[in-house]
């Protein structure tokens, strides 16, 4: 909602009010899958701290997947209730947000 209200600003700003605003999904947030709602002291309680390194630090390794059946899995969301499951990441890494 914050983007949405920043892309907002700066095309009444810019006086640029005939942009076209285009909404997609894939502009979200990447998924921390498994460490989806976890603050840092719980997710390296969980996995350790190396671990937890691991994930922060690299581009191409991506936390644990959820299954569809978790609640924090994004095909339970209903903003994504027009997204075919089969598009909507379990978990990203960074390289997979690039894809």
């Amino acid at each position: 909602r914050r983007s949405i209200k920043t892309a907002w600003t700066a095309l009444m700003n810019s006086e640029n009010y005939a942009m076209p605003i285009i909404n997609t999904w894939r502009l979200n947030e990447r998924h921390y899958g498994g460490l989806q709602g976890l603050n840092k002291a719980e997710t390296a309680a969980k996995h350790g701290d190396e671990q937890v390194k691991i994930w922060r630090r690299s581009y191409d390794i991506p936390p644990p997947q959820i299954e569809t059946s978790d609640p924090r899995h994004p095909c339970n969301d209903p903003l994504y209730k027009n997204v075919p499951i089969a598009a909507l990441p379990g978990a990203e890494s960074l390289a997979l947000t690039v894809d």
